[in-house]
């Protein structure tokens, strides 16, 4: 809910808030594969300067979301979920 509400704060009128964040993530999606590393998915929220949550509570937001074999995020479905 927190992480949603920090989203919806950096949005314009144009751009919807679950756009924006699937915009960010594919940017920083290295691989190109719809998903993100643990670092890929903490620079995206750095670089859209989501800040105020400990290191230990990203740590929990990834882990509740990653993939428990590949250790990545599917940004998409992680997107929906903040979303829905």
């Amino acid at each position: 809910r927190e992480l949603k509400n920090k989203i919806q704060m950096k949005c314009n009128a144009k751009t919807s808030e679950e756009l924006f964040l699937l915009k960010s993530f594919k940017y920083f999606d290295l691989s190109g594969n719809g998903s993100l590393n643990k670092e890929e998915f903490i620079r995206t929220l750095e670089k859209l300067n989501v800040f105020g949550f400990s290191d230990e509570n990203i740590d929990t937001l990834f882990d509740c979301y990653a993939n428990s074999k590949t250790k990545e995020i599917d940004y998409k479905s992680f997107t929906k979920d903040i979303f829905s």
